[in-house]
């Protein structure tokens, strides 16, 4: 993503980054973070879920909870909206069990953008563990 001294961020770009989510890519999530990212799962033992700061925790994360791998949720987002260097997008994931269950739940993440690149990703969402 190209540096914005503002923090603002494009649509073009901001939608890169949630396709890179979509499609499981592990890299081009941790590469359209700040070095020092923060991301914050919509699960977890703390009352903000789990945290994760930096590309290295962050794409351990995203490794252990098996993005990019087969069986790995379906990830679709909404529509998404930006103020200056802040965003926010709805999403719908969807699941398949070994068994062949299926299970959906809607979400929505806050994003902070630095420098044309998500600084802060805070996810939430409704059903499901």
């Amino acid at each position: 993503m190209p540096e914005n001294p503002q923090g603002e961020v494009n649509d073009e770009d901001f939608g890169r980054y949630q396709q890179a989510w979509s499609d499981g890519d592990v890299e081009g999530i941790v590469t359209g973070m700040t070095a020092d990212g923060l991301y914050e799962a919509s699960f977890g033992p703390e009352p903000w879920g789990r945290r994760y700061v930096g590309h290295d925790e962050i794409r351990a994360a995203l490794i252990e909870m098996g993005v990019g791998q087969p069986g790995h949720a379906n990830h679709v987002y909404g529509e998404r909206f930006t103020i200056g260097n802040r965003g926010f997008s709805e999403w719908t994931s969807t699941s398949t069990a070994e068994d062949g269950t299926t299970s959906t739940v809607h979400g929505a993440d806050f994003y902070e953008f630095r420098d044309g690149l998500v600084s802060k990703k805070i996810a939430y969402r409704k059903g499901g563990a």
